[in-house]
């Protein structure tokens, strides 16, 4: 694994939606669109 090509947005998202346990409430809580977090989670 490349630690340098690890994208840390997606990291923040991936650590909003696990403390959330909703992509609506993950994406809101770091001031995301829904789908814009559904996007991350997909990555």
């Amino acid at each position: 694994m490349n630690i340098e090509a690890l994208d840390l947005d997606l990291l923040v998202a991936f650590e909003a939606l696990m403390l959330e346990h909703s992509v609506t409430k993950a994406g809101a809580r770091v001031g995301l669109s829904q789908r814009v977090a559904m996007m991350a989670q997909k990555q």
